[in-house]
C-alpha cells in the first residue's frame, strides 16, 4: 500500500476511534485573530485563523508592515504559515497600485532581526513538470516586466544541468531573475529551482519592502529592462 495511502487510512481510523480530537485537542490560543481592518495577525491566534480559513492578507499600500501591528516579537524573523505538502492558501497582497494575488502552501513573512518592520514576504508555487514551471514562469516574467530572455534563458540553463556532462543527479539547478515591478506597484523577484532527477519545477516569489527599492531612480530602471534585456542594480 503506497505510503500516502496509508496515512490516509491511519488517519481516517483514528478520526473514527475518536483520536484526533476531544480530550486531546490544545485549547486554542486567545486574542484576536485579524486586526480591526480584516488583515492577517502572524500571532499564534492569527496564523492559526489563516490556516483555517486559508486566506493571508497584508496591507503594504504604504510599504509598511511593523512587528507590533502583526505581533512579531522583537527579535524574530516570522512565522512560516504553512508547508509544502499543507493544503493551499489565497495570499492577498495589497499594493499601492493594486493587488498581487497567489495560492501557495508556504508563506514566508520575514523580519529583520534588527529591524521593527516587515522587509519581504515570500511564497512558494510547484508544479508536476517542467513545462506547466516554464508557463507559469513565461507569465510571471509578463506579470513582473522582467526581460523577454528570461524563460529561454532557464530552460537552457536546465538542459546543461540535468542532461549536460556536467550534470549531477543529486544538485538542485537554482536561478535567480533579479528584481521586476508588478502592476500593483510591488517590487518583487523570482527564483526557479528544479533537480535533475526531477520532472517538476518550484518558483519561488519574493516581494520586498525595503525603501531602496522604491526609489524613483530604480523603478525607473524596472519599467525599463523588458525592453533593455538589462537587470537593474540596486
Amino acid at each position: 500500500m503506497p505510503a500516502q495511502v496509508r496515512a490516509l487510512v491511519l488517519a481516517a481510523a483514528l478520526a473514527a476511534l475518536g483520536l484526533t480530537g476531544g480530550c486531546l485537542s490544545e485549547p486554542e490560543p486567545e486574542g484576536p485573530r485579524v486586526d480591526p481592518d480584516g488583515f492577517s495577525l502572524l500571532t499564534e491566534a492569527g496564523v492559526d485563523h489563516i490556516k483555517e480559513t486559508g486566506r493571508m492578507r497584508f496591507d503594504l499600500r504604504d510599504l509598511r508592515v511593523t512587528r507590533q501591528e502583526v505581533g512579531v516579537e522583537p527579535g524574530r524573523l516570522g512565522p512560516q504559515v504553512g508547508s509544502p505538502r499543507g493544503r493551499l492558501l489565497e495570499l492577498e497582497l495589497l499594493g499601492p497600485r493594486g493587488t498581487e494575488r497567489a495560492r501557495t502552501s508556504t508563506v514566508l513573512p520575514f523580519f529583520n532581526s534588527s529591524r521593527g518592520r516587515m522587509t519581504s514576504v515570500t511564497w512558494f508555487e510547484s508544479y508536476d513538470t517542467r513545462a506547466e514551471g516554464d508557463a507559469a514562469l513565461t507569465r510571471a516574467v509578463a506579470h513582473w516586466g522582467l526581460p523577454d530572455n528570461t524563460v529561454a534563458n532557464w530552460q537552457g540553463g536546465v538542459d546543461l544541468a540535468t542532461s549536460g556532462p556536467f550534470a549531477d543527479p543529486d544538485s538542485t539547478h537554482r536561478t535567480s531573475f533579479g528584481t521586476g515591478l508588478a502592476r500593483s506597484g510591488l517590487v518583487g523577484e523570482i527564483t526557479a529551482r528544479t533537480t535533475p532527477e526531477s520532472e517538476g519545477e518550484t518558483l519561488q516569489y519574493s516581494v520586498y519592502l525595503e525603501r531602496e527599492y522604491y526609489t524613483d531612480a530604480y523603478l525607473d530602471g524596472l519599467r525599463r529592462q523588458r525592453e533593455t534585456g538589462e537587470r537593474v542594480r540596486r
